[in-house]
């Protein structure tokens, strides 16, 4: 049990892994992670083994499995063959079959990544599948991403400022034609050697364009900053402020019924090592939200709190247990 800490804030997580090397050209993985959402209140899972093979240098021929989510479960199995190309580049070309509570998805997937230099990296995919409706209807989906990622590091090898944006787009053609697209933004960097900021831009929206209306659209921002002492190794704080559009897709409604939702998250929490074997950590939580409940043409105010205390006791090398209070609130 672990205490997994970041610019999302802190999560409390079991983790599991193991891997096997046979005949030193077959290498077998397995893993389990189950993670409790930062703010508190839902909880996430993943289960996966996998398979990997060296015919040759340069070149893999992979297969996996992956169970992940908890209430709404999505399997997911995976095999292909990954390239080396000039030292710097990989090609990855694999198929898989996906399903979830709405839909069930064949693919064939075409990536490329690779380092442009010792800043920048880059990564370009394709996918051509078809879909499966819950009703019985069928999608045939086109979708491509590309994305950028820079990296620079400090004079000790720490990272001083990174950041990554990706763009997808993505088509499916059917009975009822749709059209994804989808922007990931994040940027983090320090400003001094204690402190750093970092913030996230996101968003989605997916158009019905056989009826030209918005079946589904998604928009986040977050910024916060992190205090991370250096003549104070055993002390971080982190403080964060999230705001969040939520607009369902059509036919498909989230917990309790939520159709839409939009919310301003205020969120404060230390970590500190009280000595080499204790830990505490403390969270505060503020969410002020709008939500528009499944048969209900109004929406409904509502406020969270959450207070958090956590004691961790480290007793061997990657072993640790913990005891948790929390205090929920809302109205």
């Amino acid at each position: 049990i672990k205490e997994v800490i970041g610019t999302e804030g802190t999560a409390t997580g079991v983790g599991f892994s193991t891997n096997a090397q046979l005949f030193n050209t077959i290498k077998l993985t397995g893993d389990y992670d189950w993670l409790t959402d930062p703010v508190g209140t839902n909880t996430n899972g993943a289960t996966s083994i996998g398979a990997e093979f060296e015919p040759k240098d340069g070149q893999k021929v992979f297969a996996d499995y992956t169970v992940s989510g908890v209430s709404d479960a999505t399997n997911v199995m995976r095999y292909g063959v990954t390239e080396t190309l000039y030292d710097d580049y990989t090609l990855t070309s694999d198929h898989s079959y996906s399903q979830s509570r709405y839909e069930y998805v064949s693919a064939d997937t075409k990536s490329l990544t690779g380092q442009i230099n010792e800043n920048w990296a880059t990564t370009l995919s394709y996918l051509s599948g078809e879909v499966q409706n819950l009703d019985g209807s069928r999608d045939e989906r086109k979708a491509g991403s590309a994305g950028l990622a820079y990296l620079r590091n400090d004079a000790d090898g720490e990272p001083e400022l990174q950041g990554s944006s990706k763009a997808e787009f993505r088509l499916d053609d059917g009975s009822s034609d749709q059209r994804q697209i989808l922007l990931v933004n994040s940027l983090e960097g320090k400003v001094t050697d204690n402190v750093s900021l970092f913030g996230k831009l996101n968003y989605s929206e997916t158009e019905n364009t056989t009826s030209n209306a918005t079946d589904a659209e998604f928009k986040e921002f977050i910024f916060g900053g992190a205090y991370r002492p250096i003549n104070i190794d055993w002390l971080n704080v982190i403080a964060k402020y999230t705001y969040q559009e939520d607009m369902a897709p059509s036919g498909q409604i989230q917990i309790n019924d939520i159709t839409d939702e939009t919310m301003h998250v205020f969120s404060i929490e230390d970590l500190i090592d009280l000595t080499d074997k204790w830990e505490l950590m403390q969270k505060f939580a503020y969410k002020n939200g709008e939500e528009k409940i499944s048969g209900f043409s109004d929406y409904t105010d509502s406020e969270t709190w959450l207070l958090l205390h956590r004691v961790n006791y480290e007793f061997k090398p990657d072993w640790s247990a913990g005891v948790e209070y929390r205090y929920l609130t809302q109205k």
